[in-house]
């Protein structure tokens, strides 16, 4: 199974980013568990544009939270300022505090970093 990360690819590879929300059906979420290694994507490969960046290993079976209850730490986590200007925003760009997303806590085993240098530039 994959994920992709579209915008925050360069966080993924650096190893900030570890943590994503996602809104996933429940089905599909149970697929995901502590221990278990994924592909991460730039962007999805049914784009056609996609490309694989590395794999992830999924650090925490993930669990669905309250936006709203998201801390600072998770926010920076996700990436933090250096794509939103604080976590009140990404809680807005993710629907508001009241939506319920999956949270996926993961750290980068590998990546193909040299492969996609020219689309991070």
């Amino acid at each position: 199974m994959i994920i992709s990360f579209a915008q925050t690819t360069p966080a993924v590879l650096d190893g900030s980013k570890t943590v994503t929300r996602r809104f996933w059906n429940d089905h599909y979420a149970k697929r995901f568990k502590a221990g278990s290694v994924h592909q991460a994507w730039d962007r999805s490969p049914r784009t056609g544009k996609g490309r694989q960046i590395g794999e992830i290993l999924i650090t925490r079976t993930p669990y669905k939270e309250l936006l709203g209850l998201m801390t600072e730490e998770h926010f920076q986590r996700e990436g933090g300022t250096r794509f939103w200007k604080d976590r009140e925003e990404f809680i807005e760009c993710m629907g508001g505090p009241t939506r319920v997303p999956w949270v996926v806590e993961f750290k980068l085993l590998n990546s193909h970093r040299g492969q996609l240098q020219h689309r991070l530039l």
